[in-house]
């Protein structure tokens, strides 16, 4: 493929390529493209992104672990917060959220330690 521009797309960096001879030559041309030949994009981190997948797919106990550590917290997270947020503005909401973190914090140790282990850590 050959590189033909780059472009900043609402606040991204793409990378377009063409390579006109294969598609001339390309059996598929007219499923793919009405135009002289196709220009593909790329976004610029879409090579990290691929090294990530081929991460998760050599070691995919990696992410099973990762899920089940993670999808208690996330449940919890959605049922202290059903509708969504409660107010509008990025430091209203991180007021909120820091709320949100606190509960779940409070409800898990009341879990781990019990009512009266976190009482004799709080008390000192």
């Amino acid at each position: 493929m050959n590189f033909r521009r780059q472009v900043e797309d609402k606040g991204t960096v793409r990378f377009n390529y063409d390579n006109p001879a294969a598609c001339a030559s390309c059996a598929l041309k007219a499923r793919c493209t009405k135009s002289a030949y196709r220009v593909v994009s790329r976004w610029e981190h879409d090579d990290c992104i691929e090294r990530m997948k081929q991460k998760m797919a050599a070691c995919p106990e990696k992410q099973a672990r990762r899920k089940t550590l993670i999808e208690h917290a996330w449940g919890t997270l959605k049922y202290l917060l059903p509708g969504g947020f409660l107010v509008k503005g990025l430091q209203k909401v991180q007021a909120e959220l820091s709320l949100v973190h606190f509960a779940y914090n409070l409800k898990r140790a009341l879990q781990v330690v019990g009512l009266t282990g976190l009482m004799k850590a709080v008390q000192g």
